[in-house]
């Protein structure tokens, strides 16, 4: 039985697998180059494998391919982005905006748009210092408290001595 794929027109094949029906297309095909606009690689994670997945997509991309890499910040995988783009001469931006700390690559040239579309998934300058902060505080916070009575009894002295603040 073949049933119709209306946007692809191609015939989809029919089965039964446990009970279940499936559609399958036909076997795919051997990827040629340019083919890819889209990747995202989701893999080992080590900055050495980020550079190797990299490597084994390129030459079946587009050139003007969109890569996201996965987990990049959660697994402080941006030294593999730097060397990828050190490589390739593509621009990179880290999207710490989303829950891992994805990655994109893109050929700047050819996606203008693309940086001011995945600016929402970004972190600002000032949101970081202040998050980082508040981290900081959260991990050591006796060491914050006691950073804070000191400063006060500091402050207090100055005071009664007539000291400059």
């Amino acid at each position: 039985m073949h049933i119709r794929d209306a946007a692809a027109e191609k015939p989809l094949h029919h089965r039964q697998f446990g009970g279940v029906e499936q559609l399958r297309s036909r076997p795919a095909q051997p990827v040629g180059a340019g083919c890819i606009d889209f990747a995202f690689i989701d893999g080992y994670h080590t900055t050495e494998q980020v550079v190797r997945d990299f490597a084994a997509l390129r030459p079946h991309a587009d050139p003007a391919c969109v890569y996201v890499f996965h987990d990049v910040h959660e697994f402080k995988l941006e030294p593999g982005i730097e060397e990828i783009a050190r490589l390739s001469g593509l621009s990179w931006q880290l999207l710490l905006g989303t829950p891992s700390g994805m990655a994109v690559v893109y050929d700047a040239r050819l996606c203008p748009t693309l940086a001011e579309e995945i600016a929402p998934f970004g972190a600002h300058e000032e949101a970081l210092a202040l998050l980082e902060a508040e981290v900081w505080k959260s991990r050591h916070r006796r060491r914050h408290r006691l950073r804070r009575s000191i400063a006060k009894r500091v402050g207090w002295l100055r005071g009664r001595l007539g000291l400059a603040k």
